[in-house]
């Protein structure tokens, strides 16, 4: 069984909508997990006592934050990427060198706190839309 590490990681991201995918391995500093879910609904009768639940054959993604150093440089920089909230662009995520996980995401906010005394770092979070590929 082979183990893997944050050193085994690729991470691409559009460059500008429907454009070329970028690797942006080396600016992400942190990112929260990829979860996939079984879609269900409560389907509970009265007079029940325990839960009961039925599968919509949806099978939706969680949203996914990146956290990276804030860069105003026009047209590479990270501002330049995640700047523009409401944009659909393709992202994905390789694991070791075979398992890959693709689609495209909306960005959903984008955030710039400054700390004092540390670097500022941004945050990222997209959401999965339509078709997510598991290869």
């Amino acid at each position: 069984m082979a183990g893997y590490n944050s050193t085994n990681i690729k991470l691409e991201y559009d460059v500008t909508v429907g454009g070329a995918l970028q690797d942006i391995t080396a600016i992400v500093k942190s990112m929260g997990p990829i979860k996939v879910t079984g879609g269900m609904v409560e389907t509970t009768p009265f007079g029940v006592a325990f839960p009961e639940f039925t599968t919509t054959g949806m099978k939706p993604y969680n949203d996914v934050t990146l956290e990276f150093p804030f860069d105003d440089t026009a047209s590479t920089g990270s501002h330049a990427l995640f700047g523009t909230v409401g944009q659909v662009k393709s992202f994905a995520v390789t694991y070791g060198g075979t398992k890959k996980t693709s689609g495209e995401t909306i960005l959903l906010d984008y955030e710039r706190p400054p700390v004092v005394g540390s670097p500022h770092l941004s945050k990222a979070t997209l959401r999965w839309t339509g078709t997510v590929t598991e290869a």
